[in-house]
């Protein structure tokens, strides 16, 4: 639904459709951000989802999104993975040392929920780089590589002869040297579900960006609220009612999706790199 027709509703419901004077378009949209803010942390009607690449020896796996609120469910390597209190982590003998072939449990602290702590750590042979190809690019991992740091360029390996575009790496010609400039890492993949705010609504061309089933809940908070802002008896007694009306939509609302994560549709998937 757009910003525009959901402005429409809530001015019917306070009595403002004829002349659309007695509160701004720019007010109504204030209190729509605040409603949805409300309604995505106490009932999580926004879920959204996003895969990381997991390197080999990596500990920790951020998610960037900042409007996340609080993590739903998480698959690595297409396996459902457990979510664990670090208290259960800490029962482990020496667990910050563990390294294996692939990732059974994830640990993360509701003070610090965007960074996930991987158990155990993912050795080089997790990862397959066989598969090397002749694109451009910088190399970046190879296996059994030393390297100064986790992250970054390699630069421990022979780089005497010059790479000029005669001379780059062909994996179907024996007789071609040169330096290799790319490599293809099939990585494991986390795909993380989670709650997150709404993006925020700037203008009235805006889609409101919920499923249409909540729009009424919407509407309460924001009528309530508009209401609320005018002294006259009749107006906050009508503004306490929309209020208590919202306060039971959103128990039903947060009681209807504690049940499935699949009641709401995921609005985006974003995918990003190693690279």
């Amino acid at each position: 639904m757009l910003v525009s027709s959901l402005i429409s509703s809530i001015r019917y419901k306070v009595g403002d459709h004829q002349n659309s004077t007695k509160w701004s378009d720019e007010r109504i949209i204030d209190l729509i951000n605040e409603g949805l803010d409300d309604l995505a942390r106490k009932a999580y009607i926004y879920k959204s989802s996003i895969s990381l690449p997991i390197l080999p020896y990596q500990r920790e796996l951020v998610i960037p999104d900042e409007n996340f609120i609080v993590l739903l469910k998480i698959k690595i390597d297409k396996q459902l993975i457990e979510l664990v209190p670090f208290a259960k982590l800490d029962k482990i003998t020496n667990w910050e040392e563990s390294i294996g072939s692939e990732i059974t449990a994830v640990a993360y602290d509701l003070q610090n929920p965007r960074h996930l702590t991987l158990y155990p750590l993912l050795d080089e042979t997790s990862t397959n780089y066989d598969a090397i190809n002749n694109a451009t690019g910088f190399l970046l991992d190879v296996p059994n590589i030393d390297r100064d740091y986790l992250y970054g360029i390699i630069t421990a390996i022979d780089a005497s002869n010059t790479i000029v575009p005669e001379n780059v790496y062909d994996p179907n010609n024996i007789d071609t040297y040169g330096g290799v400039t790319s490599i293809e890492d099939n990585f494991f993949i986390a795909d993380i579900q989670y709650s997150a705010v709404p993006p925020k609504i700037t203008a009235i061309t805006d889609d409101v960006g919920i499923e249409d089933s909540y729009i009424q809940t919407l509407v309460y908070y924001v009528s309530g609220m508009l209401l609320l802002d005018d002294n006259r008896t009749e107006s906050v007694n009508k503004g306490s009612l929309f209020i208590q009306k919202y306060t039971v939509e959103l128990k039903e609302n947060a009681e209807r999706n504690a049940i499935s994560f699949q009641d709401v549709v995921t609005p985006t998937i974003d995918y990003r790199t190693g690279f």
